[in-house]
């Protein structure tokens, strides 16, 4: 899938929504339609009769690409999201060269390829360079704002600066969504009253089937209130000893770093 999109080809991926979103908004349409017709629009034929989930700060996300039509702006999605990878790997550690080279080795892990034609390396970018910026607040709050653009939950990071009084990490995080809500205003004002009442029927409607992965809503489908009681306790433990870990400490280490990280994941309600 992830080379086919390189092609300008392939099937269906979850930009489309996006791209059809960030089009839609900026002639002041709706940029929530029915997803059969998103995906017509742009020649891909997949049933999908509800509406997107995503957060209209996602349509933020694509606007670098959506003047594109679909299969260039696929293309060029991808080439994007391995930047973002490549970023990713140098923001955690690795120096330029190998960040580069292991950019596209990420392709070979099959979650790493489906995600190519996603948000999910903007939410991984966004926390990698939180963590490099860790030391000066108001720069990973800008980091985690834009983590938090795809899908709102990143927004769970800020929880260790808050703990250590790092205050400023809410400007950066603060600034960042103040622009973005001027842009959302500016496109189109509609689209957030339009995503709250998406909130309130097809995000209902889509974290109840049975194929939804997300931790909680899968504990249910699978094991009733019994596996739920127990997710919700591993999600809750990890969180308690992780921001235990950083009052003791009065430091942010990799280790509770990536145990918020992995707590904001896990309580997504929608996950494929």
């Amino acid at each position: 899938t992830a080379a086919a999109q390189l092609r300008s080809g392939g099937p269906p991926i979850d930009l489309v929504q996006d791209y059809v979103g960030a089009r839609e908004m900026v002639r002041g349409r709706n940029a929530y339609p029915v997803l059969t017709r998103a995906y017509a629009s742009v020649g891909l034929t997949w049933p999908v009769p509800h509406r997107s989930t995503h957060p209209p700060t996602a349509f933020l996300l694509v606007l670098p690409v959506a003047w594109l039509s679909w299969q260039p702006a696929a293309a060029v999605w991808l080439v994007l999201m391995l930047a973002a990878l490549a970023a990713s790997y140098w923001a955690f550690g690795a120096a330029p060269g190998p960040a580069v080279a292991l950019a596209p080795l990420t392709l070979l892990w099959p979650p790493g390829a489906w995600s190519m034609g996603q948000l999910t390396p903007v939410w991984l970018l966004g926390l990698a360079l939180a963590w490099r910026l860790r030391h000066r607040p108001a720069h990973a709050g800008a980091a985690i704002a834009l983590a938090s653009l795809t899908k709102l939950l990143p927004a769970l990071c800020l929880l260790p600066f808050l703990l250590m009084r790092r205050w400023s990490v809410l400007r950066g995080f603060a600034f960042v969504w103040a622009v973005a809500f001027a842009a959302l205003l500016i496109f189109e004002p509609g689209v957030i009253a339009r995503y709250l009442t998406v909130l309130r029927t097809a995000s209902r409607e889509q974290a109840a089937r049975g194929e939804n992965s997300a931790l909680l809503w899968a504990s249910a489908h699978n094991f009733g209130a019994a596996g739920v009681a127990v997710s919700a306790a591993l999600v809750a433990a990890v969180l308690v000893q992780t921001l235990r870990r950083v009052r003791s400490h009065d430091t942010l280490d990799r280790l509770s770093w990536d145990g918020v990280s992995w707590a904001a994941v896990a309580l997504l309600p929608i996950a494929w």
